[in-house]
């Protein structure tokens, strides 16, 4: 048994695949296995990808029909054999010592799952500026029920509460919880986040949770990639996503125990939708009407009633007024500033 498998998909990124997949094959952690999933890839990627498993024997190649980013990773961890499992984007890349550090933590810890911090590389090669992290560890049922908690959202009142936006590609998962839960990640095509709601689904089923803050994984953006484009489908998966969120939420707590932690994420979602909403094509006027409208939403209604409104910082208290009161001009002239 591999101590880590490393789950690749790959679709439509030739000129990103060899350097994401050189900085796996040189982890000075050796005893792993790399699976690449070809996810139907238009371009050169699937050859790459056989090119590669003939220079490496730890390399797996799996070929499927196109199903997205989610049900890939779900694809090759069906054939992952390893003590601990991860994912990488393929355009992305992991620094070399970073599953051995990880993988060493885990063992001393004894840690289902142990996160390392990444770090925002433009198409240029800027590293963005990043905020250090502390290391901390959640080893028994009252931590991880808070850690449960602020993976969903943080609580404005509880000074110790804070969101926690973790990623599965910075992270090692303890492989057989995976084969005792049954848990994989629902497809990006009908949710937003399927990061965030794997782990709202995954982490029940997890004890014991390590956060380093060795800076190990850079993730790939590019500053220019905000859509222009208002996206019906878009607006759709956000909103599935708070709706799952909310149904797990109801089935799995006392409203009065999750309410606040379920708010901020809701919080945040509006604004993704605000934002987008600003950044369309739409005819100004058009615009400030779609944004008031959207601020009507029926799942806003318990927020804008509850004082826990009041707990958030003086900007966001006026964000949340300016929805309640669903002045869309405000939403429209903010984004037009900040653009």
């Amino acid at each position: 048994m591999p101590k880590v498998s490393v789950v690749i998909p790959v679709y439509n990124v030739e000129q990103y695949l060899n350097k994401c997949v050189q900085s796996i094959v040189n982890q000075t952690l050796e005893d792993i296995e790399i699976i690449l999933v070809d996810d139907e890839s238009p371009d050169a990627c699937p050859h790459m990808c056989e090119e590669w498993a003939k220079k490496d024997h730890r390399i797996k190649v799996i070929h499927k029909k196109n199903g997205g980013l989610g049900f890939a990773r779900n694809s090759g961890l069906e054939v992952a054999t390893g003590e601990y499992v991860t994912f990488c984007d393929s355009d992305d890349w992991i620094e070399l010592e970073a599953y051995q550090t990880t993988y060493n933590k885990c063992k001393e810890k004894d840690l289902d799952i142990c996160w390392f911090q990444p770090r925002r590389v433009t198409t240029d090669g800027t590293f963005l500026p990043l905020s250090p992290k502390k290391e901390c560890y959640f080893l028994d049922e009252a931590q991880m029920r808070n850690f449960r908690k602020d993976i969903i959202g943080r609580n404005p009142e509880d000074t110790q509460s804070r969101t926690r936006g973790m990623s599965s590609c910075m992270a090692l998962f303890r492989r057989s919880i995976f084969l005792t839960s049954g848990v994989r990640f629902p497809s990006e095509r009908d949710v937003a986040s399927e990061d965030l709601m794997f782990l709202v689904l995954f982490l029940p089923h997890v004890k014991r949770v390590g956060i380093l803050p060795d800076v190990f994984y850079n993730y790939l953006i590019n500053p220019k990639s905000i859509s222009t484009n208002y996206s019906e489908a878009k607006h759709t998966r956000l909103l599935n996503l708070l709706a799952k969120l909310k149904a797990f939420c109801d089935e799995n707590y006392e409203w009065s125990e999750i309410k606040n932690h379920y708010y901020s994420q809701q919080l945040r979602i509006f604004k993704v939708i605000l934002k987008y909403i600003s950044y369309s094509d739409e005819a100004f006027f058009r615009k400030v009407s779609h944004l008031a409208e959207e601020t009507r939403n029926p799942m806003l209604t318990s927020f804008y009633q509850d004082p826990v409104r009041n707990k958030y910082k003086k900007e966001d208290r006026l964000y949340i007024w300016m929805m309640k009161h669903h002045v869309g001009l405000f939403f429209a002239l903010l984004y037009k500033l900040k653009r």
